[in-house]
């Protein structure tokens, strides 16, 4: 059985090189003022895909493709809604050599100059933001790295959709025993850690990275799988195994619970009306439980959501988490409209997707006012239409 004790120990478990506040605030510091001194004055960026420094490029899987079919949306919006094929290249991982990799997404350098950019979703960076490395600054790692900073790599959603199946797959080309170090984005290893040994791994091989710069003369580096500024999911089977892994040793004692997430404790997008929607649901699922997901560990949800048979409330990270449920009724309500340009489509979409692969039955309700940021408020009158237009739907029954 994988057991994670407290936040110290998986804390203290990770090889740290951001060192002592005041150091890692000075490297915070140079580094900002090199970035803004060579964005003025300095020599231009260079950004390269290829360098002798990549000494293999091997195909770990071939190109292939994903149809998520939900029933429960055809159901719900008929004609509005499709199945969607997602195309995935083909997933690579390169071996490097001598490279200095900076800040939290983990860009990596061949020289104090050039850029080496071989992850598609680190064309968001702007130029004028990279952070260049300071070789006498940096902090060293010796043996085989594997740097699991990018993207949103502070995000929990992020880290699993987008990150963990980077590891999955390095894994699978290079073997459970390779002597792997993975380097992770710093401030964020208290938490980060807990995934990594619930998927296998060892936590003395975990590096917490530093803001300024690390020099490592051996990377293996996986790509993230999305492209450009999207955020899709890879192959459901990915995600499978990373929900069978983080299950070993959790055994549920119900399969009947009816959660509603709450937002009250977060700090932005707070459904303003939330006692109000939480009563709606209720007076549909009499039994429904208001949970808090802030200052449980990973293996608290993953054991909450495995007992679940309806999960409902607003849309947060907290729905990544229907990945570990089986069967259940699933109900995000969502801010602004269903439509491409609300920013909170994708993400509602990865959440549905997460829960169809063990056969849940996941449906996004959107509020239908203009969002941009902060704080909403779901309309009443619409939530109770839809929840009688549910209860007509078979594909929306619940045991």
């Amino acid at each position: 059985m994988v057991q994670v004790k407290s936040k110290f120990v998986r804390a203290s478990a990770v090889f740290s090189l951001a060192s002592r506040p005041v150091e890692r605030k000075f490297d915070r510091l140079l580094h900002d003022a090199r970035a803004a001194w060579c964005a003025h004055f300095g020599p231009p960026l260079q950004i390269v895909s290829d360098t002798p420094a990549i000494l293999e490029k091997k195909a770990i899987r071939a190109a292939a493709q994903t149809v998520w079919n939900n029933p429960l949306e055809y159901a719900f919006y008929g004609s509005a809604a499709r199945p969607a094929t997602v195309e995935h290249d083909e997933a690579l991982v390169y071996r490097i050599a001598d490279i200095s990799i900076t800040g939290s997404e983990a860009l990596m350098f061949t020289g104090p100059h050039t850029l080496l950019r071989l992850d598609s979703s680190q064309t968001e960076i702007s130029p004028r933001k990279v952070r260049r490395p300071i070789d006498w600054r940096a902090r060293r790692i010796n043996g085989p790295v594997l740097p699991l900073g990018g993207r949103g790599t502070g995000n929990r959603g992020h880290f699993l959709c987008e990150h963990l199946p980077r590891l999955l797959l390095a894994r699978e080309r290079l073997g459970v025993g390779f002597p792997l170090k993975m380097l992770l984005t710093p401030g964020h290893a208290a938490w980060q850690i807990e995934y990594l040994v619930r998927l296998g791994e060892d936590p003395k091989r975990v590096v917490e990275g530093s803001r300024g710069t690390v020099f490592c003369p051996e990377v293996w580096f996986v790509p993230n799988l999305s492209k450009g500024s999207t955020v899709e999911l890879y192959e459901a089977g990915v995600y499978r195994e990373i929900a069978r892994r983080f299950k070993i040793g959790i055994a549920p004692r119900r399969k009947d619970r009816r959660i509603f997430a709450t937002r009250k404790d977060a700090p932005s997008r707070r459904l303003l009306n939330e006692d109000e929607v939480f009563a709606v649901f209720r007076g549909a699922y009499p039994d429904l439980e208001r949970v808090s997901m802030s200052g449980m560990s990973l293996q608290e949800q993953i054991t909450l959501f495995s007992e679940a048979c309806v999960v409902v409330g607003a849309h947060s990270q907290a729905f990544r988490n229907v990945l570990y449920c089986e069967g259940a009724l699933a109900i995000q309500l969502v801010p602004g409209t269903r439509t491409p340009d609300n920013e909170y489509l994708p993400w509602a979409i990865n959440y549905e997707r997460l829960g169809l692969i063990h056969s849940n039955r996941p449906l996004s309700l959107y509020s239908g006012q203009p969002y941009r940021e902060g704080d909403w408020v779901f309309p009443l009158d619409d939530l109770r239409r839809a929840i009688d237009r549910l209860r007509t739907l078979p594909e929306a029954t619940t045991g």
